[in-house]
């Protein structure tokens, strides 16, 4: 019987360490998908100890893969939207801002700022950077976000 308090709790634990580890890997099955669909490659940092993270499953704003560092005290996610209809009209900066009035903070001082990139670094057509104070239920404790946003 002592044994079986034992060896029940332990098999639970284990059971529950392989479920979310599976949900991990499932994840970035689908990051990587969702890659090859719209035709990018993903290298992962091999420094700094980035690590996956749930943050992925935001019901505030999606993205479809999150990574943390400790050591950078750095958090990176990913939204990747390929273009799936070649018919549709495209605008890729009406889309970004869009998606950053959405997710700046709504404060009297709050203020985004949009930076252009020239020359449009990572092979793409098009590239800005904006720069803004989240809304708590995106950026959590974080006081300050970046959004890179390519488009190719």
């Amino acid at each position: 019987m002592a044994a079986c308090r034992f060896f029940l709790p332990l098999a639970l634990f284990l059971s529950f360490c392989a479920a979310s580890a599976g949900a991990q890997e499932m994840t970035f099955l689908r990051f990587t998908l969702l890659l090859g669909e719209a035709g990018l490659d993903y290298l992962q940092p091999s420094d700094a100890g980035y690590r996956e993270i749930k943050t992925a499953k935001n019901k505030f704003q999606h993205c479809d893969f999150a990574m943390y560092s400790r050591q950078e005290k750095l958090e990176i996610r990913f939204l990747i939207e390929p273009v799936r209809d070649t018919n549709e009209v495209l605008n890729p900066q009406l889309r970004c801002m869009g998606l950053v009035t959405h997710l700046a903070s709504n404060d009297e001082d709050a203020a985004i700022a949009v930076h252009n990139i020239p020359g449009a670094p990572h092979n793409a057509d098009w590239a800005k950077a904006f720069f803004f104070q989240p809304k708590p239920n995106f950026g959590g404790e974080w006081q300050h976000c970046k959004m890179l946003a390519l488009y190719k």
